[in-house]
């Protein structure tokens, strides 16, 4: 699709469409970071000052952030090939949202299975463990809407 063809609709940039992206996916992240370690922890609100769910969100603020990072430049990656000759609806970058969020999900996944501890440990299979995986392909997705958003300039 030509950009400057009559008729046409102008596009952003691919470089905006991924750190938009990636903002909206990492703030969302944080934000329920904080929610779920206070919750976890029944250590003060999410507003609160002090005690570990902020410093724990400190810490890892800069990992959320490479993660996301990652995740959305697969999202633009793929997009772009997708989008070589026509622009894709919204349901397309959803779907490729979700399929470059998967890896992301995994690693949360993972992290909350595994541990140092060996014969010690015991296997956990609570409920607890579903919400941060579903958060992050949420999040995941949220963040492809944005870049869908800041690509094509309209929902459509």
């Amino acid at each position: 699709m030509n950009r400057d063809a009559p008729g046409t609709r102008k596009q952003g940039s691919w470089l905006v469409a991924w750190l938009g992206g990636s903002l909206v996916a990492l703030g969302l992240t944080l934000a329920a970071l904080l929610a779920w370690m206070s919750a976890r922890s029944n250590s003060q609100p999410a507003g609160g000052v002090g005690g570990d769910t902020p410093l724990t969100t400190l810490y890892a603020t800069p990992y959320l952030a490479v993660a996301m990072g990652v995740t959305l430049f697969l999202l633009i990656t793929l997009a772009m090939l997708a989008e070589r000759r026509a622009s894709r609806p919204l349901l397309f970058w959803l779907m490729l949202g979700l399929a470059a969020t998967t890896p992301f999900a995994f690693v949360v996944w993972a992290l909350q299975h595994l541990g140092d501890c060996f014969e010690d440990c015991r296997q956990s299979s609570e409920l607890w463990t579903i919400p941060p995986v579903l958060a992050a392909y949420a999040f995941g997705m949220s963040g492809a809407a944005a870049a869908f958003r800041l690509r094509h300039g309209s929902w459509r």
